[in-house]
Parts: C-alpha cells; sequence; structure tokens
C-alpha cells in the first residue's frame, strides 16, 4: 500500500483494491472497538466502589489494618454509616458562609474514582491498539483467497471455489461484522464500526474479486 493510499484508506475508511502481477489485493483499516470495552466497564464498576469504600475506610478508622479481605470488607461495611453521617449533617445545616463538616473522606474517595477511570481509559485504549488487528489485507490469487488481519497476522487461505457468500451482520454492541460463507463455516474478514454502508462496501469490494472471473467470461 502506497503512503497516499494508506492515508486515504485511514482518513475515509474505504478500502483500497490494486493488482498485483497475477494477484487482486484489498488493504484497509478496520479496528474492533469492541476490544478493551469489557474492562473499561470492570473499572467504572470499580470506580463507583471506591467512591463509597474509600469514605466508609476514612470515617471507619478501623483500630488496626484489616488483616485479610473478609476483615476488609467488613470494615468497609461497617463504615458506611459514619461515612454518611457527614453528608446528612451538611444537608441539614448547611447555610451560605457556614463551615461545612469534614467532607475529606468523600473527596478522597472522588478524587481515587477519577484516577481509577482516567487510568482505565488510557489502558483500555492501549491495550486495544496492541491486541486489535486493524489492518485487513484481502487476496485472491489463481484459485485461492487470503485474508490476513494484522501487519504481523498469519494469512488464511480458502480455496476460491469454497467461497460461498460474503455476508453483513449487525453485533449487539452496534457494529458490522463482514463474514465470508465458505463451505458449511463462516470466516470473519472485518469487525466494521460506524454506518452499515462502510461494511456494504467492503462486501462488495470482496464480491467484485471473487466475480470478477467469471463476469468476464461470460462477456
Amino acid at each position: 500500500m502506497t503512503t497516499l493510499s494508506l492515508i486515504r484508506s485511514k482518513i475515509t475508511g474505504k478500502p483500497v483494491v490494486r493488482r498485483e502481477d497475477n494477484a487482486v489485493r484489498l488493504e484497509g483499516f478496520y479496528p474492533n472497538t469492541e476490544k478493551g470495552t469489557r474492562y473499561f466497564a470492570v473499572v467504572v464498576i470499580v470506580a463507583l466502589l471506591t467512591i463509597v469504600a474509600a469514605p466508609a475506610l476514612y470515617y471507619g478508622a478501623p483500630a488496626a489494618p484489616p488483616q485479610s479481605l473478609g476483615e476488609l470488607l467488613m470494615t468497609m461495611i461497617s463504615g458506611i454509616p459514619a461515612a454518611l453521617a457527614p453528608l446528612v449533617e451538611f444537608a441539614r445545616t448547611w447555610e451560605p458562609g457556614a463551615a461545612p463538616p469534614d467532607l475529606q473522606g468523600w473527596g478522597i474517595g472522588l478524587a481515587l474514582a477519577f484516577i481509577l477511570l482516567m487510568f482505565g481509559a488510557v489502558t483500555a485504549h492501549l491495550w486495544r491498539d496492541l491486541t486489535d488487528r486493524p489492518y485487513l489485507a484481502v487476496e485472491r490469487r489463481g484459485d485461492m483467497l487470503s485474508i490476513q488481519r494484522g501487519q504481523l497476522g498469519t494469512p488464511v487461505t480458502i480455496p476460491r471455489d469454497e467461497c460461498r457468500a460474503v455476508h453483513v451482520g449487525r453485533r449487539k454492541s452496534g457494529t458490522y461484522e463482514v463474514l465470508l460463507q465458505h463451505g458449511d463455516a463462516l470466516k470473519q474478514i472485518a469487525i466494521v464500526d460506524g454506518h452499515e454502508h462502510r461494511a456494504l462496501l467492503l462486501k462488495a469490494k470482496i464480491d467484485a474479486m471473487l466475480t470478477a472471473d467469471e463476469e468476464r467470461q461470460a462477456s
């Protein structure tokens, strides 16, 4: 892929088809936006629990540090009433200019939750970039079709006469999946984010690659 084609494909999201000797090669970029979402969902839950757990430990002030996970959980639970007390006091007695009660524990909880969310978002993004395989190369050479996902991915080669059809399906997350039916199996080609026409465009280009010779012979 030339530099111009690379920039065009990344910006527009359109796959580039070109001929190499006796082969037809399609290249594009289709990152999987679902990568890292489950991890980040866990981080969000932990951050929400931290908003309550940190004040519970701060106001509960155990006499001795918990020695086990069970003791830590019990300390958190028993410290919740003490953590809620300053909030209730602030709601009942607040007046302009009046000194508020000690809310430092809640400030610590909010700060820790914010740090966790920021760290989780950055980590999820890095994880997606490092583990996802956005690069896609589909090549038809003679009677074989190869599909490669990722710059360092291993191409999967399928006999062309086993390729029955190319399908587009909508996933629960709202993305679209382009699948190649070969025999009784389905091979995932790409997960396409955005509008459905991007997935249909990829499907149409692969269909054209598979039927090019047949159409030429028929004409």
